[in-house]
């Protein structure tokens, strides 16, 4: 299956957690809906050789347009989630220093939430709610998106060097816990009940890290260096994490 229609580079996708539809961000500023049933109508079947070393044959691609394009963003979208919490709705951060609520079925804004600095991540808790933002600074912030009071910083992470954080990702099992990864070539793990440092900080990389992803006990980081690195956790304490690295 294809999905066709952004204009410029998709910097961003989600899944919603039925597989039903997908939500896309890309450099042309625009947010897109895609229906990924089957059933879809808007399926349109393009017809593609194929190279085999035997002979050559034809293929039917499954081709899908969009079943809406929101605009709203003033510049690239660099992450999107769903929310946790409403069904048909989103979250989307931009370089336009914005986070916005998406109404996707209504195709309209619901809240926005304007920051210091351009976002490159979000991530959305599923249980609580909060929403941990990275920026083109080395400081990832807190938001409350169920406060209406769209400039609020509920809490700011000072302890990155002075490089961007990419990308933040909360602890799937504890609301209170998340990972930062900087260009400065670290991770960061921080509990956002105490925000003056960090709780752990693990080397390992030797160039910019670009993105991590938190499942259970695992924490996984993706680096210029050209290496992804899997830091597992102990189960019930959370130590010796230089010791933890796998490379791949």
């Amino acid at each position: 299956m294809i999905l066709r229609g952004h204009e410029r580079a998709v910097e961003c996708v989600s899944v919603n957690t039925d597989s039903t539809r997908a939500i896309s961000g890309s450099v042309d500023t625009n947010l897109k809906v895609w229906n990924l049933e089957a059933s879809d109508e808007a399926t349109i079947y393009e017809k593609e050789e194929e190279e085999n070393a035997k002979k050559r044959r034809k293929k039917e691609t499954k081709t899908k347009v969009p079943m809406v394009t929101i605009g709203g963003h003033r510049d690239k979208v660099s992450a999107i989630e769903w929310c946790p919490w409403k069904a048909g709705h989103a979250f989307s951060s931009s370089y336009d220093h914005t986070i916005v609520e998406w109404d996707l079925e209504l195709a309209g804004e619901v809240s926005r939430i304007k920051g210091p600095k351009s976002f490159t991540d979000i991530s959305i808790h599923s249980t609580s709610g909060l929403i941990i933002s990275s920026c083109t600074d080395a400081i990832p912030r807190l938001y409350d998106p169920k406060n209406r009071d769209g400039t609020m910083v509920k809490q700011s992470f000072i302890g990155h060097q002075n490089e961007w954080v990419e990308s933040v990702k909360w602890n799937p099992l504890d609301a209170n816990q998340f990972v930062s990864v900087s260009t400065d070539r670290t991770d960061k793990m921080w509990d956002i009940r105490s925000s003056k440092s960090s709780l752990f900080d693990i080397h390992g990389h030797e160039d910019r890290i670009l993105c991590a992803a938190w499942n259970e006990r695992l924490i996984a980081t993706g680096s210029a260096d050209c290496t992804i690195k899997v830091l597992r956790l102990p189960k019930f304490c959370y130590h010796r994490f230089s010791n933890s690295f796998r490379s791949f």
